[in-house]
């Protein structure tokens, strides 16, 4: 099981005349990350998507339901660290699961990261 830890991100909203509107979470490993996915996570979120993702060229491209914007967008907005895992499928060529999450935490911080002050 891979494991990056995420150094920055970037977000975004776009929309062309062919398609719905496409959300998207684009992640920087942190620079000393060495292995499957270190020039980054694509990650795209559309309606119904047919596969979880695969690597490409370095990077991970990775497409998920659109419910899962806002959560992984919240994780990355207020947590520190968070790291991105994923595992392939049997052929080693697509993901047959991926998650973002945080390390242990300590309880009752509140909506406010005190960790890092």
């Amino acid at each position: 099981m891979p494991v990056l830890e995420i150094e920055a991100y970037r977000v975004g909203v776009s929309r062309r005349s062919t398609d719905d509107f496409k959300r998207f979470l684009f992640l920087e490993p942190d620079p000393a990350y060495r292995g499957p996915g270190d020039s980054g996570v694509r990650i795209f979120f559309e309606p119904g998507p047919t596969e979880i993702g695969r690597s490409a060229a370095g990077f991970l491209v990775v497409t998920l339901e659109q419910d899962y914007f806002s959560d992984m967008y919240h994780l990355l907005q207020t947590e520190k660290p968070v790291y991105f895992s994923w595992g392939f499928d049997e052929g080693g060529e697509k993901l047959a699961w991926c998650d973002l999450s945080t390390t242990e935490e300590p309880i009752g911080e509140g909506f406010t990261d005190m960790s890092d002050l």
